[in-house]
């Protein structure tokens, strides 16, 4: 069997647009993300020691003279894994440092005058200075047409791509070696290429094809990181205790030798606290009208485990109702 040749990323030297993109599939904003992809991005970060200070909205607030920013932390005492904190800042110079020079993007000046001195210490393009308001939106994009048409077409097309799943796989074989399950995951996210696609393919494959695909889906785990869409949570619901203890052991995920320590050591701290029962378990079962894929949403929370939530996707009721 050939090995696999990891594909090592430089985190170290790449953009937050750059891991995003490399995260999720696709160019985007940060503050676009899910509160899910939020987590897992600010994770990545922790994991592999990014210095990259993520920051959401930036404004001057007339009424109190102040400048604010909000900072996306982690944080496990939270539901979602992360927090955002309100940065309050008395000058603009402060604002400047703390937001390192970027004063553009998501921010707002509304009712804030610029001094001379600021415009020239820091080459200020008012041109480019927002000073209207966070939000771009409009009355009419709120009328109940203007809504009704969007959800109308956004439903239309997800309607067609969760019947294309469903078909896809009533038609997927198991297969039995890490080749072939490798083989078999490329196609599907070529073809489904989307962020929740990683996580749809596992959730409905292993449990169509639960023993035969066994052996390659602890290999799976073994060989790739879990941002590839198999979670360590997920070889531990599926196949057990035995399952999970395996991947530790021969964890490689395709990084550097630090992180797979590190990988390592964190899955043995969670295995712990999911035997033991420490680690708070949360369950949520609903309909995601975006992907009309119905979902069992499974959240593990604790103060020492990092948060972690794995989802379980249904085409059919019949299969939710048997959870």
């Amino acid at each position: 069997m050939a090995k696999r040749v990891p594909t090592i990323i430089d985190y170290s030297k790449s953009t937050l647009s750059e891991i995003i993109e490399k995260e999720t599939g696709r160019e985007t904003d940060f503050l676009e993300l899910d509160s899910n992809e939020k987590c897992r991005i600010l994770r990545c970060l922790e994991e592999h020691n990014v210095n990259i200070k993520v920051l959401g909205y930036k404004w001057y607030d007339i009424l109190s003279n102040k400048f604010f920013a909000v900072k996306y932390q982690l944080d496990g005492r939270e539901v979602r894994g992360f927090r955002e904190d309100k940065i309050e800042l008395d000058q603009f110079e402060e604002l400047f440092r703390y937001v390192e020079g970027d004063v553009y993007h998501n921010a707002c000046f509304y009712g804030y005058s610029f001094s001379e001195k600021e415009i020239s210490e820091y080459s200020l393009d008012l041109h480019q200075i927002n000073f209207d308001s966070l939000i771009n939106e409009t009355i009419e994009m709120y009328t109940f047409e203007s809504i009704k048409g969007i959800d109308k077409e956004e439903t239309a097309g997800a309607v067609l791509r969760a019947s294309e799943i469903a078909q896809w796989f009533k038609k997927a074989r198991a297969v039995s070696t890490l080749k072939s399950l490798e083989a078999k995951y490329k196609e599907f996210i070529d073809k489904f290429n989307f962020f929740e696609a990683r996580a749809i393919f596992f959730s409905i494959y292993l449990r169509k094809h639960k023993d035969a695909v066994k052996k390659a889906a602890i290999e799976f785990a073994c060989k790739h990181d879990y941002s590839d869409g198999l979670e360590f949570e997920k070889i531990f619901q599926t196949y057990g205790k035995d399952a999970a203890q395996y991947v530790i052991d021969h964890f490689d995920g395709g990084l550097r030798r630090r992180m797979i320590q590190k990988r390592k050591c964190n899955y043995k701290d969670e295995l712990a606290g999911l035997e033991s029962g420490t680690c708070i378990f949360l369950r949520e079962l609903g309909f995601d009208k975006y992907l009309q894929l119905y979902y069992v949403k499974d959240g593990y929370y604790s103060r020492r485990y990092r948060p972690s939530v794995v989802h379980d996707y249904f085409t059919d009721f019949s299969e939710l109702h048997l959870m």
